[in-house]
């Protein structure tokens, strides 16, 4: 059962950014790929980033968790396409050649809208038409999903895939942010490890492994303990995953 209470915690937890080492903010994307058939790609993402300005012992770490849908249709329908701050609309074709009309697959301002709308049985009301013509539309005209990435320069990326009815798919997302959160917070003991510049005055960039061993070896410990708790937290729940 979806609880709209723990959704809302999910958000206001990511929307505070308290962690003064992970910058985390939400970015939106949408667009137009392909050409037969025209896929039309739509996502919001809840982002976080090392905070290098601020903390530059650092390494690279990055993270996302997106909610996305995307709609295809035979470019031989389509007699225009469309982008703008409203999202992607697609002017289409009648099978017959007759009439057309105007198809808009809007951004998403809200992260769990489409796992609401599917748990209601009307994911394809997404797209806005004209009065009654998402009615025309295939049963399951769009595809929609969840996915996971974690990556670092310094250690490789992982990847999940969920689908948007998963059963318990807001307990996961906040066990995965929950763990980013706990997990990357021991990060801060590589700080007494870190040389910014040798004597020459020449950057020691961590990610091309010109820091000191320990600090290597701490690093590479703290990035087993990150992405292996990650990859556990996939693999129990039968996602898809792969280093």
């Amino acid at each position: 059962m979806i609880s709209k209470t723990l959704q809302k915690e999910i958000l206001d937890n990511h929307k505070l950014d308290d962690n003064s080492i992970l910058r985390k903010y939400q970015q939106k994307s949408y667009g137009i790929a392909g050409a037969d058939p025209v896929s039309t790609h739509t996502s919001l993402e809840l982002v976080g980033l090392m905070n290098w300005a601020k903390h530059p012992y650092l390494p690279h770490f990055e993270y996302n968790v997106r909610t996305w849908y995307s709609f295809e249709v035979d470019f031989r329908f389509i007699s225009e396409t469309k982008m703008d701050k409203k999202g992607v609309t697609l002017t289409l074709k009648a099978a017959n050649g007759q009439g057309v009309m105007d198809c808009l697959l809007p951004e998403l301002d809200d992260f769990f809208y489409l796992r609401n709308l599917a748990n209601d049985g009307i994911l394809n009301s997404i797209v806005k038409g004209e009065p009654g013509s998402r009615f025309f539309l295939p049963a399951h005209a769009i595809n929609s999903g969840f996915m996971f990435r974690a990556s670092s320069t310094t250690y490789g990326q992982l990847v999940g895939k969920m689908d948007t009815c998963e059963p318990h798919a807001e307990e996961i997302i906040q066990q995965y942010l929950d763990i980013i959160d706990r997990r990357f917070g021991d990060y801060t003991t590589l700080k007494k490890h870190f040389q910014e510049q040798d004597v020459h005055g020449r950057l020691l960039y961590e990610d091309q492994n010109l820091q000191s061993r320990a600090y290597n070896k701490q690093r590479d410990k703290l990035h087993k303990a990150l992405f292996g708790d990650l990859q556990k937290l996939l693999t129990e729940n039968g996602l898809e995953n792969k280093l």
